[in-house]
């Protein structure tokens, strides 16, 4: 079966060949395959200047490095299609297909934009998706130090928990400590439960409506330059504000 063409496809234009189902569905399969049937495909479209963008995110859906990095080096856009909306970039389809060496990847390129949604049955702002799902801490510290964060808010998506809820639900005190070093808001006031609701002990529910800037500086201090602390010992955060774990 010929994957780059169907005869029953004509030398289409820009805003046809987007809406062409069996177009896209080839161009699916090839994302599947291998960079020169990809590269094959797009240089039969000399005039679309969309299509890199296309397959790049259709090569990091599906998990196809070799393309998605073929892309990328011929001029792809990481954040998609015309800097397309949260919900279609790139990092977004990696979330949700939890390919954790593909979202590193995508997160160590210059300009990566971390603030997208991920699209499931209920929708999720990016940050708090990884999160939940627990993916591992070096994702989640990119995530953060990439400004997922600062930029919660400038998503303009109020369905879904605020990051440090989601961290406090799954009781995983790595992200906990990742969040407030980086500047979380356990005071968050989004017109639901407070925040320290979430926790599942009284030690860390004391602690989190307790948190203060101070803390924060505490904590900030206590790990220095060295970063890696934030991984290895994930009771700092406690430490800072006077709370101990027994």
């Amino acid at each position: 079966m010929n994957l780059l063409f169907n005869n029953n496809i004509e030398d289409p234009q820009w805003g046809t060949w987007q809406d062409n189902l069996n177009v896209r569905n080839n161009m699916k399969n090839i994302a599947r395959n291998t960079v020169q049937a990809t590269q094959s495909f797009y240089a039969s479209y000399p005039y679309l200047t969309e299509h890199k963008d296309t397959f790049f995110t259709l090569a990091v859906e599906y998990g196809n490095f070799q393309v998605a990095l073929a892309m990328f080096n011929d001029g792809a856009r990481i954040n998609g299609l015309n800097d397309a909306d949260q919900y279609e970039r790139p990092l977004a389809f990696a979330l949700r297909s939890q390919n954790h060496n593909m979202i590193r990847w995508l997160l160590s390129l210059p300009n990566i934009d971390p603030n997208v949604i991920v699209a499931t049955d209920s929708d999720t702002v990016g940050l708090v998706f990884a999160i939940e799902q627990q993916m591992p801490i070096d994702i989640i510290h990119s995530m953060l130090s990439l400004g997922a964060l600062d930029a919660f808010e400038e998503l303009e998506y109020d369905d879904g928990w605020y990051p440090l809820s989601a961290a406090l639900h799954t009781n995983n005190y790595h992200i906990i400590q990742l969040l407030l070093f980086f500047g979380a808001d356990p005071h968050y006031d989004d017109g639901e439960d407070p925040v320290a609701d979430f926790a599942t002990n009284d030690i860390v529910k004391n602690a989190i409506q307790s948190w203060s800037e101070q803390n924060t500086q505490n904590l900030r201090q206590m790990v220095g330059r060295n970063l890696t602390l934030l991984h290895q010992n994930p009771n700092m955060w406690l430490a800072a504000c006077g709370q101990f774990m027994y």
